[in-house]
């Protein structure tokens, strides 16, 4: 038996942050539901591509479940209350406020499921919406990653003292030094093991990401909550 096994997690995430997370519980054996919009997640279309899918994807979003949902439209918005009655975990990195517009926030839930544990990942203090890159450029440490349009140089260091180190971290600043590759091949090191994972079952995985009907989802979830 897994550490999480029997854990449903709904994943309403998208790009790194989210999907990233939901992967690390799908692979301690949760149950993680990947609800897509209709226009898919981003990194969908990310390189490299393997057979013809983004690799990036397959590595966030391996051993998970998969359905689209239109958030904005009734009839799917009462498919997502009837995941959520059988759902342990909601996970989300919606920019601030999207999810209490969409009637799907933190009251919302805690009110009819006081048990839910609602997951929000925000960009920095002050619900400023950016992804990590957007940060580096905000604090200044891109520039310091390495010399543009140098394909092979060395990396770049960003030398800092405590001081500064701590004011990084308070503003959410997360710096990593890789002295011995790129983070580019650092990047394609992680694709070609995560997608090896998932397809050659070292992790036992159910599936890199198996989109499934959205009937088959429902009464997945309906028997996980039947058995409580």
């Amino acid at each position: 038996m897994m550490a999480l096994e029997g854990l449903v997690v709904l994943d309403l995430t998208t790009h790194l942050s989210g999907p990233f997370c939901g992967m690390q519980l799908a692979d301690m054996g949760a149950d993680v539901i990947k609800v897509e919009s209709p226009q898919g997640d981003s990194m969908r279309g990310a390189p490299p591509f393997v057979e013809g899918e983004g690799a990036p994807f397959m590595l966030w979003n391996r051993n998970k479940r998969g359905i689209t949902l239109d958030l904005k439209a009734a009839a799917d918005l009462e498919i997502f209350w009837d995941l959520v009655d059988g759902a342990d975990v909601v996970l989300e990195n919606f920019r601030p406020g999207v999810v209490d517009k969409l009637g799907i926030g933190w009251k919302a839930l805690h009110t009819l499921y006081p048990a839910l544990c609602q997951v929000a990942i925000v960009g920095s203090p002050g619900a400023r919406a950016g992804y990590d890159l957007d940060f580096d450029r905000l604090f200044g440490a891109a520039v310091e990653t390495g010399t543009a349009m140098e394909v092979d140089g060395a990396p770049g260091h960003l030398d800092m003292d405590g001081a500064v180190a701590r004011q990084a971290m308070a503003r959410g600043v997360t710096i990593v030094v890789d002295s011995d590759c790129h983070r580019a091949e650092s990047l394609a090191r992680q694709m070609e093991f995560g997608v090896g994972t998932a397809r050659r079952g070292w992790l036992e995985p159910r599936h890199v990401l198996n989109t499934r009907g959205v009937d088959e989802v429902r009464a997945f979830v309906a028997r996980k909550r039947n058995r409580r």
